[in-house]
């Protein structure tokens, strides 16, 4: 699988404002909205190719080509290897990783560079914390401050990554405990050695395996219920209908794969959490 990553020079500089108005007109944005952004466009000074058509030309938007670069995604040792260009610009090729909309995605897209940079980030949040935290010991802004700034680190975009390996589940988890040990010491909560469930009681939270459970199933939800726009994956979903009636019925068909890569795909693994919890139904 190959992908390419294009960027625009001076993007936000080159958008043209009568189109980005008819655009939005188009679009269903009505009266006093419209107004709005055209008094705000007023007197302020951007390209794609969709179906063939040189979009970006036509609309004056110019790539930076420094920036714009392939990666090709796969797990064999053999590769295919193709020189790709923009007008004739020779685009440049990611070897290991790229970094997309806050995920690191490596060539066999195991997320194991993506596990370490998001973990290193969350304990180094954490390590500031500590350090304002020292002067009071309320459970309230101490559980607030880890939530939004360690814990939002660790779920960002979890549907995508949520790794099925035990090491990098107690990689992620293991920032956790870090918090919980603190949170022992500072509020002096009483627990069994190596048992963390009486502290996260006592702060009412949850494991982050568990909470990446919730995600993919809301995630499944939402993408059933047409909440998310995307045919694509919605085509991926196999709903299972019984031919007779049976004990146990369970809502998606979970095809067989043949390796571990395949049968942890999101969306498998999404249908097979569903198909283990009864309150999907």
């Amino acid at each position: 699988m190959l992908c390419i990553y294009m960027d625009f020079s001076k993007a936000f500089d080159r958008v043209d404002h009568i189109l980005l108005i008819e655009v939005l007109l188009n679009s269903g944005f009505g009266e006093p909205l419209l107004s709005w952004f055209q008094s705000y466009l007023r007197d302020c000074k951007q390209i794609i190719d969709v179906h063939g058509i040189t979009w970006a030309n036509e609309h004056y938007l110019e790539l930076n080509f420094l920036k714009c670069h392939s990666m090709s995604f796969y797990r064999t040792h053999d590769r295919f290897e193709y020189p790709y260009s923009i007008n004739d610009n020779p685009l440049k090729r990611s070897e290991n990783k790229v970094f997309d909309l806050g995920i690191t995605f490596d060539r066999e897209l195991n997320f194991h560079s993506h596990l370490e940079n998001i973990c290193c980030k969350a304990l180094k949040m954490f390590g500031f914390i500590k350090r304002i935290c020292n002067v009071f010991k309320l459970t309230s802004p101490i559980k607030t401050l880890c939530c939004d700034y360690v814990r939002s680190n660790l779920e960002y975009g979890a549907v995508v990554w949520d790794p099925s390996t035990s090491c990098g589940k107690d990689q992620i988890e293991r920032v956790q405990r870090k918090f919980l040990n603190y949170a022992t010491f500072i509020l002096s909560i009483d627990h069994p050695p190596h048992d963390y469930n009486p502290i996260l009681n006592k702060l009412g939270l949850s494991s982050l395996v568990d909470r990446r459970k919730v995600a993919n199933l809301n995630f499944l939800r939402l993408l059933i219920d047409e909440c998310i726009d995307s045919p694509v994956l919605l085509s991926m979903i196999n709903f299972k209908v019984p031919c007779f009636s049976v004990r146990h019925i369970y809502p998606f068909f979970i095809p067989k794969c043949n390796i571990n890569y395949s049968e942890n795909q999101p969306i498998l693994k999404m249908m097979r959490m569903a198909n283990g919890d009864t309150s999907f139904l």
